[in-house]
């Protein structure tokens, strides 16, 4: 059987109304439990504040 499939590339695209609120509730955990995992690995969340620091300088010059 085929599905299809379509790749999303922006969340926009995204009509969130037809995705039920269970599916969302579930993606959220796991995601979060992704970056709990992530950020618990050595030196990552150095990296992680090294790549937040980089963002807001990188705001402050674009105003």
């Amino acid at each position: 059987m085929e599905k299809n499939l379509k790749v999303i590339t922006n969340a926009s695209d995204i009509n969130s109304e037809l995705i039920p609120e269970s599916a969302i509730e579930n993606l959220a955990r796991y995601v979060l439990n992704m970056a709990d995992k992530i950020m618990s690995m050595p030196g990552m969340q150095e990296k992680y504040e090294k790549w937040k620091m980089s963002r807001t300088i990188d705001a402050m010059r674009t105003r």
